[in-house]
């Protein structure tokens, strides 16, 4: 988890320790496993419990090891073959610093983006989506976060959207207020004119899945070897963005060429195609082009209605259906069932680390009162 955030709030560190060989599970494991106890000394050992126990939230943890690495960001660049002996030094000094830390830690909480909460949820609660969390932690080149969170924003600043898409599929459609951002000299210029840099949230949206195929990929790339902070990459894409502005139209809204004329998009649709055909092509080869590329658009548009007639029809069907089989005694069973296996599920906790850490909370605010 620290590997996903320490780019996201320091990318020049982060590159360089990656570059350096220089891990989070090399420096950071102690620290979590003894909860900072390793070479501290005992009043201040028992300040950072304190602090962990009272706070009584597992991810403060991880944003203290970030606010500790990142109190030295100078040194251990200045350090150069030396970083990773530095590295070895970072501690708490005393009660003070500790206290200053912690502030930091939660300064740093509030800037990141609530899908990292959300991730670390998925990790321990839902144990079933570890092997799809873990595949996300190892694909995604940074935070990961849903189109649901691009509406909400990070700690009230709106985020700045950078569609990495090739150049047709964004005049088509895309998110309202996003910035084009694939080919040669985007991410530079974006850079000049302040659209990004100086501490703004940027969002990356791809054409799908997190992949090292994915335009993201490259665009992710380019912004982090600049140094550019706070950077995120939407799950699913623009697809998934797609969907939720059909679902919720009122929190994202798309625009483009291919959402206009009446909602057809066979014009949008073409003109947004017709750089791909310029290349390449001339006089009636074009021409050849176009007009195929015309048709095909016409018969999409009238299968689509079709399709979307026999959709009406079966989820006609389906409700009466549903209806019908909401008073089967063995639906009423399997849904019982369900539900108490969710509770279930719920009951075990935040995982090991959540469960510690509640139950000494409790005990803390005992010994507090008294």
């Amino acid at each position: 988890l620290l590997r996903v955030v320490l780019p996201y709030h320091s990318p020049r560190l982060s590159n360089f320790l990656e570059a350096a060989g220089l891990h989070p599970d090399l420096y950071a494991t102690s620290w979590i496993a003894t909860l900072f106890a390793g070479d501290c000394a005992m009043p201040v050992v028992m300040a950072v419990w304190d602090e962990l126990l009272l706070g009584d939230d597992p991810l403060l943890v991880h944003f203290l090891a970030l606010s500790l690495v990142l109190e030295k960001e100078e040194e251990i660049m200045d350090a150069a073959e030396d970083a990773a002996a530095c590295m070895r030094q970072i501690k708490f000094t005393s009660c003070a610093h500790v206290a200053g830390r912690f502030a930091e830690a939660r300064r740093l909480m509030a800037a990141t983006p609530r899908a990292f909460r959300r991730t670390v949820h998925r990790a321990t609660i839902q144990d079933q989506a570890n092997a799809e969390v873990d595949a996300l932690l190892r694909l995604a080149p940074v935070l990961v976060i849903s189109p649901a969170d691009i509406a909400q924003g990070v700690h009230g600043e709106a985020l700045v959207l950078l569609d990495a898409r090739p150049s047709a599929g964004f005049v088509a459609a895309h998110l309202a207020g996003s910035h084009e951002a694939a080919g040669t000299g985007r991410v530079d210029a974006l850079l000049r004119s302040n659209v990004v840099g100086g501490g703004k949230h940027v969002c990356v949206i791809g054409a799908g899945p997190a992949s090292d195929s994915d335009p993201a990929t490259a665009v992710i790339a380019q912004l982090l070897e600049k140094g550019v902070q706070h950077v995120s990459l939407v799950e699913g894409g623009f697809p998934a963005c797609r969907e939720a502005a059909a679902v919720a139209p009122g929190t994202l809204k798309l625009e483009g060429d291919s959402l206009r004329d009446g909602g057809g998009g066979a014009t949008g649709a073409a003109r947004a195609f017709e750089g791909l055909s310029l290349l390449g092509q001339t006089g009636g080869k074009r021409q050849e082009a176009m007009k195929g590329m015309m048709q095909a658009f016409s018969m999409t548009k009238e299968a689509s209605k079709d399709l979307a007639d026999r959709t009406r029809d079966v989820t006609s069907s389906l409700a009466d259906r549903t209806r019908d089989a909401a008073s089967d005694p063995r639906v009423q069973q399997a849904a019982e069932k369900t539900k108490s296996s969710a509770i279930s599920w719920g009951k075990k906790g935040f995982g090991m680390l959540s469960a510690s850490i509640s139950s000494a909370s409790t005990l803390a605010r005992e010994v507090a009162n008294e």
